[in-house]
């Protein structure tokens, strides 16, 4: 949108603001234009929310077409802008809405199952686990995944994490213990796969 900075029928950084406003959850591209823009002007139309503040062309001067067909491609340019931010937000919406599918679905599965980061913390877990491990969820999110390995496995568990590396699915029998100090034995099937954040460790139990 191309507002005048000098229009005499309202007043335009009001009418800038307003139209961001109403406009939060797709703000247009607002372009202030004035023959001699001053600096102070440049300012309010920045804080009104304006992208950009262009002389315009006047239609007197020698340098009209030059100045129309700068004005021209400085427009575009925010337009592309625009659109590559709103594709990256779609994106991003796109990938959340997975996610979110995907923790949902690995919630409410019969097995149990752990999400490990890079640094062997628990980023993730479902109830199914937290049952095994007489907790909830929230209590183990957070944990070092060692800390809940029996001693007497967890030379074991750490061979399987090195050999999980190449990417394959590795099984092996395993010790858990539970927040009630119980031993807990389990099946466990594991892998390691690449994520947005670097790489995670899943395990199926």
């Amino acid at each position: 949108i191309l507002i005048g900075a000098n229009n005499p029928h309202w007043d335009s950084f009001q009418l800038c603001s307003q139209l961001r406003e109403q406009s939060l959850s797709n703000s247009p591209v607002l372009i202030f234009m004035s023959e001699e823009p001053s600096p102070h002007e440049r300012y309010l139309s920045r804080a009104a929310g304006a992208v950009e503040y262009i002389r315009s062309p006047n239609p007197d001067s020698n340098e009209s077409e030059v100045s129309k067909d700068e004005t021209r491609a400085r427009v575009n340019v925010h337009l592309r802008l625009k659109a590559a931010q709103e594709q990256l937000h779609q994106a991003q919406l796109e990938m959340e809405e997975r996610e979110a599918y995907l923790r949902n679905v690995l919630s409410s599965m019969g097995d149990g199952f752990l999400f490990l980061g890079t640094n062997n913390e628990i980023v993730e877990t479902n109830i199914a686990f937290a049952k095994l491990m007489e907790s909830e969820p929230q209590e183990i999110v957070g944990k070092k995944f060692l800390d809940i390995i029996a001693e007497d496995d967890l030379l074991r568990i750490t061979g399987l994490q090195a050999a999980m590396k190449d990417g394959q699915v590795h099984g092996l029998n395993v010790t858990f213990k539970s927040s009630g100090g119980n031993r807990v034995p389990v099946a466990m099937s594991g892998a390691t796969i690449t994520y947005q954040n670097g790489n995670l460790c899943g395990y199926v139990i």
